[in-house]
C-alpha cells in the first residue's frame, strides 16, 4: 500500500493519494472500475485483470502441468474465498454501504469504530460485529465501570471502552467536518474539554464538572454535539439523567457523576485519551491488506497483479549454468582430484596452491656435437659413406656411339672384366680423400689460430692507444690553460 502525502489520504483500491474530500467521490468510481476489470482465473481461482487473463491462463496451465497439482487444492479454495470477499467489498463500496476511511486510507468499522481494516477485512468484520450486537444486545458504556467489578478489571475495561469510543469520535468528527484542518481543530477542542472534566470531577466540591448540562454552550460545542464524547464520559462513570436545575423548570438532560473517582481509573482514562497517537499510527493487519506475497521471491504485489507476476517470476525459472572456474583450470592436471577443496579455497579468497610439476633434467653438456639432432645433421648417411666415389657406372646408351666399333654386348663384357679393377681404384680414391681432408682440417685450424692471435694483438694495441688518449689533456683544457697564460 502506498503512503499518503502530508494532508492526503490513499485510496484503498488503487493506492492513489487524494487531498481534501475528493477521496469519497473517487472511491465509488474506483470500485466500479475495479469490478469491471476484475475476473477470476478458472484454473487457479485467483483475481486477474481482463487484459492479463489470456497470457495468465497459458502460463498458469503450463505451470500446473509442470508441478503436477491435481484438481482444486486448499490454496485454490483460499483464493476462491478471497475473490468472493473482494467482489462483495467492491459491490458494497459502489453501493455506498462502506466508505468510512481513516487518515491512512484504511476502512473504519461503522459499528465498533475499529480502524486499520483492509478491503478484504471490512465486510467480514462488520458481519461479526452485527452478529455480536444482535446476540448480546446494546450494552451501554456506563455499565463498563460497574461497582461490582474488581478494580483492576474495571480499569482495563475503562481503557478499552475509551479507546473504542475515541475511534468512533474521530470518525464522527471527520464526517461532519469540511476538511482535515477543521477536523483536527474540533478533535483537539473535544479532547481538551474531556481532560478538563475528568481532572476536576474527581473533587467533590467541583459540582459544575460533576454535573454537566448538555444545553450549556460550553458543553454543547465540544461534548454535547458528539454522541461518542458522551459515551466516553459514561465510560468514566457519568450517567445520563434528566434533571431540573431550578424548581418548576422542565427537566433537561445532564451528565452526572454519582460517586467518587478512583485515582487508578482517572489515570487510565487520561492515558487512553493520550493514546490517540498509538491508535493512529498502528499498522493494519496484513491478513486484510491488498498486497499478496509471491511464493518464489517473497515480494509483495497488489491483489490483481500477483497472479501475473508469479507466472513471470525469475525465481521460478531454472537458473542458467555458470562457468566453473576451478574445474576449468584444474581439468587435465594432477590437481583435478582436489577440485572440491580448491573450489572452497577459491570462494574464500585464498590463492590456489601451485600445481605439482615433474622436474626436468637441465642440459649440462656444452659440446654441440653431443646433441643427437646435431649429429644427425653433421654425419653422412651410412649407405652413402660405404658407397665408392667412382664406382657408380655412368649411363651408357643402348645404341653404339657414332665412330665406335663396339656393340652393347661387347661393352657389358668389358664392364664385367673391369669390375675388380674398379673396386681397387675406389679404395685408393677413398684413402686419398681422407688424407686430403685431414690436411685441409689442419690447415684451417692453423689459420684460425693465427687469426685469433692477430685479433688479440690488435685489441691490446687499441687499449693502449685509448689509455694514451685519455691521459692527454683535452682541447678545452688546453684552451683554458692558454687563456690563463695570456692573462698572466
Amino acid at each position: 500500500m502506498a503512503f499518503a502525502l502530508k494532508g492526503g489520504q490513499c485510496c484503498p483500491i488503487c493506492s492513489q493519494t487524494f487531498l481534501g474530500t475528493s477521496l469519497k467521490y473517487h472511491l465509488k468510481a474506483c470500485a466500479r472500475q475495479a469490478r469491471a476489470q476484475l475476473v477470476t482465473c478458472s484454473s487457479c481461482k485467483r483475481p486477474v485483470r481482463k487484459d492479463d487473463l489470456p497470457e495468465h491462463l497459458v502460463r498458469c496451465k503450463r505451470m500446473r502441468m509442470a508441478e503436477g497439482v491435481p484438481g482444486i487444492d486448499d490454496a485454490e479454495k483460499v483464493w476462491q474465498d478471497k475473490s468472493m470477499s473482494l467482489q462483495t467489498a467492491l459491490a458494497k463500496i459502489e453501493a455506498g454501504e462502506i466508505g468510512s476511511l481513516d487518515s491512512r486510507g484504511c476502512f473504519v468499522c461503522s459499528i465498533c469504530g475499529q480502524q486499520g481494516l483492509g478491503l478484504l477485512q471490512i465486510v467480514e468484520h462488520e458481519e461479526v460485529c452485527r452478529q455480536r450486537l444482535s446476540q448480546e444486545g446494546h450494552v451501554s458504556a456506563a455499565s463498563v465501570c460497574s461497582p461490582t467489578l474488581p478494580a483492576e478489571e474495571g480499569v482495563q475495561l475503562t481503557r478499552a471502552a475509551v479507546a473504542k469510543e475515541l475511534n468512533l469520535l474521530k470518525t464522527e468528527i471527520a464526517q461532519e467536518a469540511a476538511g482535515d484542518e477543521e477536523s483536527r481543530t474540533l478533535l483537539t477542542l473535544t479532547l481538551d474539554r474531556l481532560r478538563d472534566v475528568a481532572r476536576n470531577a474527581c473533587f467533590l466540591e467541583e459540582k459544575k464538572y460533576r454535573r454537566l448540562r448538555l444545553s450549556n454552550p460550553a458543553v454543547s460545542e465540544a461534548i454535547g454535539r458528539w454522541d461518542a464524547a458522551k459515551r466516553i464520559l459514561q465510560a468514566l462513570g457519568f450517567e445520563l439523567v434528566a434533571h431540573a436545575s431550578k424548581a418548576g423548570a422542565s427537566p433537561e438532560p445532564h451528565l452526572m457523576l454519582p460517586g467518587q473517582l478512583s485515582s487508578s481509573v482517572l489515570q487510565e482514562f487520561l492515558d487512553a485519551l493520550e493514546g490517540k497517537k498509538e491508535v493512529e499510527t498502528s499498522e493494519p493487519n496484513d491478513s486484510g491488506s491488498l498486497l499478496e506475497e509471491c511464493k518464489y521471491c517473497h515480494r509483495k504485489f497488489r491483489f490483481d497483479r500477483i497472479a501475473k507476476h508469479e507466472t513471470r517470476c525469475p525465481e521460478s525459472k531454472p537458473k542458467p549454468a555458470k562457468l566453473d572456474v576451478v574445474r576449468k583450470l584444474l581439468q587435465g592436471t594432477p590437481g583435478e582430484q582436489n577440485i572440491p577443496a580448491a573450489r572452497q579455497d577459491f570462494l574464500s579468497g585464498k590463492k590456489l596452491p601451485p600445481l605439482p610439476v615433474k622436474p626436468t633434467e637441465p642440459f649440462s653438456s656444452t659440446d654441440v656435437t653431443a646433441c643427437q639432432y646435431s649429429q644427425s645433421r653433421r654425419t653422412t648417411p651410412r649407405h652413402a659413406a660405404s658407397m665408392p666415389l667412382e664406382s657408380t657406372p655412368r649411363h651408357t646408351p643402348s645404341t653404339p656411339r657414332e665412330g665406335s666399333g663396339t656393340t652393347p654386348r661387347q661393352q657389358s663384357r668389358n664392364v664385367r672384366r673391369g669390375g675388380a679393377a674398379s673396386v681397387a681404384s675406389g679404395r685408393a680414391s677413398r684413402a686419398s680423400s681422407r688424407e686430403s681432408f685431414s690436411r685441409d682440417a689442419k690447415t684451417e685450424v692453423t689459420a684460425l689460430t693465427a687469426l685469433g692471435r692477430a685479433a688479440k694483438d690488435r685489441l691490446a694495441r687499441a687499449s693502449r692507444s685509448i689509455k694514451d688518449v685519455v691521459a692527454q689533456p683535452s682541447y678545452d683544457q688546453l684552451e683554458v690553460d692558454v687563456s690563463n697564460w695570456l692573462d698572466d
